[in-house]
């Protein structure tokens, strides 16, 4: 799902596009958390998703005997994820313990600072993973609105590798994903303003008095996409 990245991510927010992946397989509209993770593990598949700063990522890898069931659970997470509060509150408090334990990495300060630097107010400048106060502020009514807006069949990627013809392939997508329609809230794709570049060196220093090394990061901004 190109659409589907922190790129869009509400303002003040960041965080949304990455929780909202993250809870696609924890229940479904008919499926628990633990059907869907009994399903896939009974067959000796996996079915996992993940989010980054330009799309969501829905990836289920079987034997080709349960291609169908594959299939099946991948429409099922992509469309009709229910977004349990209890789900959403058990990752919320992954996520600030993880983010807890970050926050006193040196690596990960120097690197979070670096885009920040770089590329200022624009999206990629901010972290995909959130921070503790907008990770606090994630409601279920967010990650509906942002599945809503930006997960739709239109410009979505679907790939298949291994042992299946192209006939087969086509027959599958329209079986299970065939009648998936864009919501009514969708968005259309278009990418904020591109960052303003710095002019000259700047050197950032930031103190931290318990760093067994010191963390060094240069960077700049590209090309833009269109060159």
């Amino acid at each position: 799902l190109p659409a589907a990245g922190a790129i869009h991510d509400p303002a003040a927010k960041p965080g949304v596009a990455q929780m909202t992946a993250d809870l696609l397989t924890q229940g479904t509209a008919t499926r628990s958390a633990q059907q869907i993770a009994e399903a896939i593990d009974f067959v000796g598949g996996t079915l996992d998703s993940s989010a980054d700063s330009d799309g969501t990522y829905v990836r289920v890898t079987v034997v080709k005997k349960d291609l169908g069931l594959g299939l099946e659970l991948l429409a099922d997470v992509t469309r009709d994820a229910s977004f349990k509060e209890e789900e959403l509150e058990r990752r919320r408090q992954q996520s600030l313990s993880g983010l807890r334990i970050q926050y006193s990495d040196a690596s990960y300060l120097a690197s979070a600072i670096l885009t920040r630097v770089v590329y200022g107010s624009h999206p990629y400048g901010l972290p995909e993973e959130g921070t503790p106060d907008s990770v606090r502020a994630l409601t279920r009514d967010d990650l509906v609105a942002f599945r809503d807006a930006w997960y739709s069949p239109q410009g979505a990627l679907l790939a298949f590798a291994g042992d299946i013809s192209p006939e087969t392939a086509f027959a599958l997508a329209e079986k299970y994903l065939g009648d998936w329609k864009a919501p009514s809230a969708s968005k259309s794709a278009a990418e904020p303003a591109a960052p303003t570049s710095h002019k000259g060196m700047h050197i950032l220093l930031v103190d931290k008095p318990d760093a067994v090394q010191t963390e060094i990061r240069v960077g700049h901004l590209g090309i833009p996409r269109s060159s």
